[in-house]
């Protein structure tokens, strides 16, 4: 009984955020300010934001179809990208829709005739969909 007190007590240590003793944690906080500064908190969020600049600097500019590629996307087909976000977040694919042009299989794809009209979609499955953009093209 004793032992234990002893040990217990070895690991009690001011802690540097909020100056009361209690059981050591890491980097010299007890529990409660690590989990609310380090886990989920501000330093964590900086220390995140931080490391995605970083990334984004150094390895972004590499990028050839990852995230640059859909910004330049974005800036030059504004139209397109409004129509896409606004069909995805207001038009649901239905469960057993089947595919407009074939008939054979289930609809995974919304297809825009005109971009002007964002909510006049077409459901076609991911083959048909190709096929339409090459005959368009």
């Amino acid at each position: 009984m004793k032992y234990r007190k002893r040990v217990k007590d070895r690991f009690n240590h001011l802690c540097e955020m909020c100056n009361k003793i209690k059981m050591h944690h890491s980097k010299g906080v007890c529990k409660t300010c690590y989990n609310m500064n380090y886990v989920g908190g501000v330093i964590n969020r900086e220390k995140k934001r931080e490391w995605y600049n970083n990334y984004l600097k150094n390895y972004m500019k590499k990028d050839k179809y990852g995230v640059l590629a859909f910004k330049k996307h974005q800036l030059k087909y504004p139209l397109k990208v409004k129509a896409r976000q606004m069909a995805k977040e207001k038009i649901k694919i239905p469960l057993n829709q089947l595919c407009v042009s074939c008939n054979e299989r289930k609809a995974t794809d919304r297809h825009h005739e005109d971009y002007n009209k964002p909510l006049e979609v077409v459901f076609l499955c991911h083959s048909c969909h190709m096929s339409m953009h090459k005959i368009v093209n």
